[in-house]
């Protein structure tokens, strides 16, 4: 149990977040800088939207491993009588990471509560268009159970960090001394991100880069508690290992070895309300478990004996969970790319199945079978 006077589960606070646009709507007159909406959502309590709520959006450091660290200011904005809120910001200081994909803090405060999501920023293409903007799916988290009810100097200290990141010119971080503090490494835990599923004919393979892009859970508490953790969102990480199983693996989950952290929040020497936990980075890999065969074929393709089937470069991965990160279920997904690959080759005749009605370089999940 972890105590540092953190408040009590407050009631139904529900954040829902739609992230993240590419930047290109720029204003009509000349002389102004481009702004882009970066991240949008709507903020209920038991299921009423929730009016004058201020919402802080902050980008994540790439590595949080460090004993302490500070998160830069993106914007803020507040909620309107229906409970939304947008965020828009000027198009040179959009936030920017090694992977291309930047990880937002998203904290929504109330006199009453405080609810938090992390959403990456996941560029968009294929709509570029001048005065044009293209958004991702709306994200809902229902956190009941998951809100931490603020103290009255808690709300004091998040409503003039709010009140100062209003004020702020330039993008500049008010309240430089609110930081993240790691309160320890937590045990190391498998997080499965995919699985081959073949026939006793066709054996898998998995192909990994150090450079493959994950994106992993993150998850929230009101207390700190283990078991109290429910998961609130993900951000990108880098795998930081490489390997490549070879074509031995049948009906098999596959994954990597991850440390995870948890941290508490300060602002001027007191902890605000809530414990987080954070991906840091995988540590190894392959770890492979038997997986039970499954039957669907929906959409399917004849391959011959010698053929390999090869699937890279989309975004179709399969999420999977974890129960041992403070006790939640942490997601794990895989972007599939030229450093993430999957194979299957078949020694005899037989046909690549989907499980949908899309192709099988499209389809969510796939299969080989006789």
């Amino acid at each position: 149990m972890i105590s540092r006077g953190m408040g009590s589960i407050g009631g139904a606070f529900l954040l829902a977040t739609a992230g993240i646009v590419t930047p290109v709507a720029a204003h009509a007159s000349s002389g102004q800088a481009e702004e882009f909406e970066i991240a949008s959502g709507i903020v209920t309590n038991a299921g009423r939207p929730q009016a004058g709520v201020d919402v802080v959006v902050q980008q994540m450091p790439e590595d949080v491993s460090a004993k302490s660290f500070a998160v830069k200011l993106v914007g803020s904005a507040r909620t309107d009588s229906s409970g939304k809120w947008s965020l828009k910001i000027s198009k040179t200081k959009a936030p920017t990471s090694s992977d291309g994909s930047p990880d937002l803090l998203i904290t929504a405060v109330s006199d009453a509560a405080t609810a938090v999501w992390n959403e990456p920023v996941v560029p968009q293409s294929g709509k570029a268009k001048t005065g044009a903007t293209s958004k991702a799916k709306m994200v809902a988290l229902d956190m009941k159970g998951r809100t931490a009810v603020q103290s009255p100097r808690a709300a004091s200290l998040m409503r003039r960090y709010i009140k100062e990141t209003h004020l702020s010119a330039g993008g500049v971080e008010p309240m430089a001394s609110c930081q993240f503090y790691k309160i320890k490494d937590l045990p190391q835990s498998v997080i499965y991100f995919t699985r081959l599923w073949t026939d006793s004919q066709t054996r898998g393979r998995v192909i990994q880069s150090a450079s493959s892009s994950h994106t992993m859970g993150a998850g929230y508490s009101a207390s700190g508690d283990y078991g109290s953790f429910g998961a609130s969102g993900t951000q990108t990480k880098t795998s930081g290992t490489g390997y490549d199983t070879g074509f031995t693996i049948w009906n098999s989950a596959i994954g990597n070895k991850w440390l995870y952290g948890l941290y508490g929040r300060k602002c001027d020497g007191s902890w605000t309300p809530g414990s987080f936990t954070f991906p840091i980075r995988a540590t190894a890999g392959p770890y492979t478990t038997g997986t039970a065969a499954v039957g669907w074929c929906v959409n399917s393709t004849p391959y011959k004996a010698g053929w390999t089937f090869d699937r890279y470069a989309n975004k179709s991965g399969s999420v999977t969970w974890t129960g041992n990160i403070m006790g939640a279920h942490m997601s794990a997904q895989s972007g599939w790319a030229t450093t993430q690959r999957i194979q299957y080759h078949f020694y005899y005749s037989g046909r690549m199945c989907s499980g949908s009605s899309a192709g099988i370089f499209d389809a969510y999940n796939v299969r080989a079978d006789r």
